[in-house]
């Protein structure tokens, strides 16, 4: 399962998303690989070195660039993980087309506002040219930050109603825990396991599994690299 968090609107919670989805596919038992390919901000290092200062368990992370999707680069380091997250920028640049040469599947996260759904488009548009190359791409996106019992929370999957690419059933809420667990260096399933947060990540996760086509994240094993979580390289 190799998963892209693709946006061209910052603010939309990919790393703390990246890092959460990570963290949940370790916590099930599978080994996985975390890429920080947002720079200069390097949210996913800072937050490993965070995990391993705190002596919480994280996934290997690494830092990668443009050319990530070359034989001889993330194709190479990845091939013994279950699971490889990317983390990109909040722009779009050859870095988020790197991603998507390489992964199965783009999650692209939106807020819950006009304003978010209305920056879409040019996110869309990359993608389709990726999967114009790369027909077996898969895509969703994930309503993030919403908040429960206002108008804006209700009314925004009708704004999404156009877009060519499904829209997840499973919503992530606009709750504390989320920027609780990034500053302890844990994941928001492992910091507040019986939070609502914390059910929100793991029907996400459900979700992601079915759509890349291993139900509950199942998948014929392979061979596991040595033990190296909590070691942000550089």
């Amino acid at each position: 399962m190799r998963v892209a968090l693709i946006s061209s609107k910052g603010g939309a919670g990919k790393s703390a998303l990246a890092i959460s989805l990570a963290v949940e596919a370790m916590a099930r038992g599978k080994s996985v690989l975390l890429v920080d390919a947002d720079h200069p901000q390097g949210t996913c290092l800072i937050w490993a070195e965070t995990a391993s200062a705190a002596g919480h368990q994280a996934p290997t992370t690494i830092a990668v660039r443009a050319n990530m999707h070359h034989p001889d680069q993330l194709p190479k380091v990845a091939a013994p993980y279950d699971w490889v997250v990317i983390d990109t920028p909040g722009r779009l640049s050859d870095v988020q087309r790197s991603a998507l040469m390489f992964a199965d599947i783009a999650l692209v996260p939106t807020g819950p506002s006009a304003h978010d759904t209305w920056a879409l488009a040019p996110t869309l548009d990359l993608l389709r040219e990726a999967q114009a190359l790369r027909p077996a791409l898969r895509a969703a996106i994930v309503i993030t930050r919403k908040q429960a019992r206002t108008a804006v929370g209700r009314v925004v999957r009708e704004g999404l109603q156009a877009a060519t690419v499904p829209v997840l059933r499973a919503e992530l809420g606009y709750r504390v825990a989320w920027q609780e667990c990034a500053v302890v260096g844990q994941g928001v399933t492992t910091y507040a396991p019986g939070s609502p947060a914390a059910t929100d990540l793991r029907a996400l996760f459900h979700e992601l599994t079915a759509l890349g086509g291993t139900p509950d994240g199942q998948k014929a094993s392979r061979p596991r690299p040595a033990a190296r979580a909590g070691r942000a390289q550089r």
